[in-house]
């Protein structure tokens, strides 16, 4: 059983840590967009 709830917890915090950096990663990729499209309207 706890090996089971352990396993789950992991899978979560997995899940979570995937989500950040998926997250963070589309933020960075936002955010150069908008660096280079104002660099290109200036």
């Amino acid at each position: 059983m706890s090996h089971r709830v352990r396993a789950m917890v992991e899978y979560g915090v997995l899940q979570d840590l995937t989500q950040f950096v998926v997250y963070d990663v589309t933020q960075r990729r936002q955010t150069a967009a908008d660096f280079y499209a104002d660099d290109i309207s200036v």
